[in-house]
């Protein structure tokens, strides 16, 4: 291939990959010249062909710009037995950010319900003040080990700072924790349907989920997860408002699936990163309150709460803190100290509770307004969870595919996050799970549209 027509399907890929995208110049000939090493001659060339192919058009005295139209279309998601569930959860944490378009499918928290003035404030005073320009090592810095452990008094947990490792948010959190506890070709007991990001974990970690049915209003069947008990090497379950069904497991419940894995010696991963958002203003008691073993490793998040991009979640690990600890050195060596600093000053202070009193109840005030419109507009039949707390509607639907759905609603600037993105198998074909923490008139008028799309019309 002659250089020039090599340089201009560099370009050109460039372009249908979106780092430059319509109306966006291209680097200069000059520019060209001195990064790839190529003559000027070789650019025009290049550039000349990409005019032709229709990729580029020429602005006298300007430069080079990508045209209209130019970006190739974004791939389907292969509905059908082909179906890469990894694939699909990126369109949908994609799909939620093109303007104009409604995001119901991905879980972000509605920035205007977060603290963000006062976060700001803070972060200011603790970069005036140069706090945050050292490492602190491991396990994270003292001060936010400190407020953590104060703020798992109303989980029921008694921990002190050094029980916890502060991470890159309950992601982190959670790979960590499987990283500890398992090896390649060992199987986890989750529920199902649950995070998606868990199933990524695990796959990437060559870990076998091994799916328990669990109910949209109270989690987990515990007993169902007895009978597999000895075949698995760990257990993973979020016991509070779960992504995606907000289901919230009994006490009796709680304290039955701690009992039953402390006796089977199987450790039990805990995700909480929903457990302070119950409707009803009371905090629901964590796993790791019932757990006098150690066999417990409770994930949490700051990010559904106060700020996903202050990225910081924690892990109390009951006996693993010492070997989480160290790999989270090994991983990262330590998360950003100025994060760390401002969301110790804003748990600390007082204005934490205040800020969950306002979420809780605009929460709660989406979720049922959501509830209502897809009572009303979606098809007979279909299945709403009605949730006691998160920031989710489960639905299952009484006809249709929700892949078949999803693309639909996708052609008309909506995003829904199918079943099966949070199935191992790819199960729950008929389920569709929306994100109401922001319910505006323009997501009113998407649910009612995405619930016509499944009426067939």
């Amino acid at each position: 291939m002659p250089l020039y027509e090599d340089v201009a399907d560099r370009l050109q890929d460039l372009v249908e990959t979106g780092t430059f995208r319509t109306g966006q110049k291209l680097p200069s000939v000059r520019g060209l010249h001195r990064d790839w090493g190529v003559s000027k001659s070789t650019v025009l060339e290049a550039y000349r062909i990409l005019e032709d192919r229709g990729v580029i058009e020429v602005r006298p005295q300007s430069g080079h710009y990508v045209k209209a139209h130019a970006q190739t279309p974004e791939p389907t998601t292969g509905v059908g037995p082909g179906l890469d569930v990894s694939d699909l959860m990126v369109r949908v944490t994609m799909r939620a950010g093109p303007e104009g378009f409604v995001g119901l499918g991905c879980g972000l928290p509605d920035a205007d319900q977060l603290p963000l003035d006062q976060l700001d404030r803070l972060m200011a005073r603790v970069a005036r003040e140069r706090q945050g320009h050292s490492y602190q090592m491991g396990t994270g810095h003292p001060r936010l080990r400190q407020a953590l452990a104060r703020r798992a008094m109303a989980a029921g947990c008694t921990l002190g700072p050094d029980d916890l490792v502060v991470t890159t948010g309950c992601q982190e959190a959670l790979d960590l924790s499987f990283r500890v506890l398992c090896r390649r070709g060992d199987r986890v007991a989750v529920g199902s349907p649950t995070y998606v990001g868990l199933l990524e974990i695990l796959r990437a970690q060559g870990i076998e989920a091994v799916e328990i049915p669990s109910s949209p209003r109270t989690g987990m069947d515990v007993d169902a997860l007895a009978q597999v008990l000895p075949t698995v090497q760990a257990v993973a379950v979020a016991p509070n408002f779960n992504n995606p069904q907000g289901s919230l497991m009994t006490d009796r419940a709680k304290e039955q699936l701690v009992r039953i894995c402390a006796a089977a010696d199987v450790p039990l991963v805990e995700d909480e990163a929903y457990g302070d958002l119950g409707f009803d203003g009371s905090r629901p008691r964590s796993l790791k309150s019932w757990d006098i073993t150690g066999i417990v490793l409770s994930c949490g998040t700051l990010s559904k709460t106060v700020s996903p991009g202050l990225r910081l979640g924690w892990v109390a690990g009951g006996r693993y803190t010492g070997q989480l600890a160290r790999l989270k050195m090994v991983s990262s060596l330590a998360c950003a100290t100025v994060p760390q600093l401002t969301a110790a000053e804003f748990l600390l202070n007082g204005g934490y509770e205040r800020h969950l009193r306002r979420l809780r109840r605009a929460y709660r005030d989406h979720v049922g307004r959501m509830s209502a419109t897809v009572a009303a507009s979606f098809p007979l039949g279909t299945g709403i969870s009605r949730p006691r707390g998160g920031q989710f509607v489960w639905l299952q639907l009484p006809h249709g595919d929700a892949l078949e759905l999803f693309e639909r609603a996708w052609d008309e600037g909506i995003s829904v996050a199918p079943g099966p993105m949070f199935s191992a198998t790819g199960g729950h074909r008929r389920c569709i799970r929306l994100n109401a923490t922001a319910w505006t008139p323009e997501a009113q008028r998407a649910v009612v549209r995405v619930g016509a799309l499944a009426s067939g019309a």
